[in-house]
């Protein structure tokens, strides 16, 4: 089954919960992942060092939002057909039998938040591996997200979205990671708020440029902190369209940007 034959796949499941389809992005992240997982035998999220694969996503040079659904299947002496059924049966089971791993495989390939899709299928002579990285672009980048000097800064134009928040997580890089059933963000350590506004619990960050609309330029200093730091974009998405979420995700918000930062404290 080809990897075009699977995105195909997954925009027939999003036609039928009333979801816009996907365009196809050649990411470079999902063969990438999909290749890891066959050549380490590894099938996790992340990888030996406990890097999550946003991660790979940003550092390949794409500056959006993504999120990734995995699956496998391990033959000896199979024909072709039925590869091809086993892999189909791993895209179906993602969307109908994901219980165990709490739906997220469904509701990262249904949610409409996402616009493209990239696919990387890999095999050997038992077992294929199947990456399917779905990814929020709605943002054409004057000046793409960067960190220069511990400041961060992204300028550019928002399609179909109003960004509101600005939130920063913290994840640990560890070997410890493989244990986990998922992969998440971190935990939240501020948020980047023009005065008067503040946010409790977490750090309140100044931005030195502030400019969230459909013209969007954003500027602040990172805090310090050890580990992978991701600066998240959320907002609202102005189309109206309606799904069923089976996880903690809102109908009508969207994450637009993850911008992680290996930092060393």
């Amino acid at each position: 089954m080809l990897p075009s034959e699977i995105l195909s796949l997954v925009n027939e499941l999003r036609r039928r919960h009333g979801v816009p389809e996907v365009r196809y992005a050649n990411t470079g992240v999902a063969q990438y992942r999909a290749n890891y997982m066959l050549r380490e035998k590894l099938f996790n999220h992340y990888d030996r060092q406990g890097l999550p694969p946003f991660y790979y996503f940003a550092i390949h040079g794409n500056y959006f939002y993504s999120e990734e659904a995995i699956g496998y299947v391990q033959f000896r002496n199979y024909p072709e057909h039925m590869v091809e059924e086993a892999v189909r049966g791993i895209i179906m089971d993602m969307v109908y039998r994901d219980a165990d791993s709490g739906w997220g495989h469904r509701d990262t390939l249904l949610d409409p938040c996402f616009n493209y899709g990239d696919v990387g299928l890999a095999r050997d002579r038992n077992y294929v591996y199947v990456d399917v990285t779905m990814v929020s672009a709605w943002i054409q980048w004057a000046s793409p997200p960067r960190v220069k000097d511990n400041m961060f800064h992204a300028k550019g134009k928002v399609f179909h979205m109003v960004p509101e928040r600005v939130t920063l997580f913290r994840a640990e890089v560890s070997e410890r990671n493989l244990e986990k059933r998922s992969y998440d963000l971190g935990e939240p350590i501020a948020m980047v708020l023009p005065e008067p506004y503040y946010v409790r619990g977490i750090e309140t960050i100044r931005p030195k440029t502030w400019r969230m609309g459909q013209e969007l330029e954003l500027e602040f200093r990172l805090p310090k902190f050890q580990g992978l730091v991701s600066v998240v974009i959320s907002g609202k998405d102005l189309r109206n369209v309606r799904w069923n979420p089976m996880t903690p995700k809102q109908v009508g918000e969207c994450n637009l940007l993850c911008y992680p930062v290996l930092m060393q404290g």
